[in-house]
């Protein structure tokens, strides 16, 4: 257990954050059931629980230290951040949970300010996808990276950005709570519509990482040429699984949420006709 744990990193700068986001999150399940006198779902603490473990095996588990000699597992801990743990903590519904524990005169306040015109902007899905897109390959390709490779500081601001357009990327597709832009009939199919162009976007930064002829970043060069090509198959292969999963997911809510319509509208035309 000793080794095991020796091999982890406890930066006070990831682990920290993540207790104060347990600590405050189980408090207001807590709070919760007290208010209302009933549980929070069960599933929703799952869900957002398992998003900060995700972050921490990222961030604090061996394969940090495997992420400073190779590339490969550094891809995958960018792939653990923006298609694990963003929607992850988003399906854990912490929006809902805030607006059910605050008092009556401050959720009132957090609705207004969630239905104001910078919300709707931070939140329209053409800004969100862009913002997650371009995110990422201007951190693979520009000095960012390599800065973000050779000082602790700049690696943390990396996986903060990553993590934060990619829960802004999900906002629209996990819409739960008061989110903009999420709501009316053609919720679904737009929603697959967003993933489905996101796939050939995210596919094709690890297809150029994976199709480049030499080098991209000096911190890598001692691993070769074949480990750079590995990471660009994580993020090509990796990623797009990640949003067809999405996609087909969404796809069987849209389904699902048609035969419930059906049958509420059947229940009442034979309600009508007696």
């Amino acid at each position: 257990m000793n080794a095991l744990l020796a091999n982890w990193r406890f930066d006070p700068l990831v682990v920290l954050p993540a207790l104060v986001a347990l600590a405050a999150y189980m408090v207001a399940v807590l709070r919760l059931r007290s208010l209302r006198r009933r549980p929070w779902p069960l599933g929703r603490t799952v869900w957002f629980v398992s998003g900060v473990v995700a972050a921490l095996v990222a961030l604090e588990s061996p394969l940090d230290a495997a992420g400073d000699a190779r590339f490969a597992p550094h891809m995958v801990q960018h792939l653990i951040l923006t298609d694990v743990t963003a929607p992850l903590l988003l399906l854990g519904a912490p929006l809902l949970l805030v607006l059910g524990v605050a008092p009556t005169r401050i959720a009132r306040r957090l609705i207004t300010f969630l239905k104001s015109p910078l919300v709707g902007v931070l939140a329209f899905p053409v800004f969100t996808w862009s913002l997650f897109i371009l995110a990422l390959w201007l951190l693979h390709f520009s000095g960012f990276f390599e800065a973000a490779l050779q000082n602790e500081s700049v690696h943390v601001l990396e996986h903060a950005i990553l993590l934060g357009t990619a829960l802004l990327f999900w906002l629209p597709v996990i819409a739960i709570g008061p989110v903009p832009w999420s709501q009316g009939p053609l919720a679904f199919p737009l929603r697959m519509l967003y993933l489905l162009v996101a796939m050939p976007a995210q596919g094709m930064l690890g297809f150029t990482i994976n199709s480049a002829r030499h080098v991209l970043y000096a911190h890598y060069a001692s691993a070769g040429l074949a480990d750079q090509q590995s990471a660009g198959e994580i993020m090509w292969i990796g990623g797009t699984l990640a949003m067809f999963l999405a996609f087909m997911i969404v796809g069987y809510a849209w389904a699902e949420h048609e035969q419930r319509l059906g049958e509420r509208l059947n229940a009442r035309a034979d309600a009508m006709s007696r």
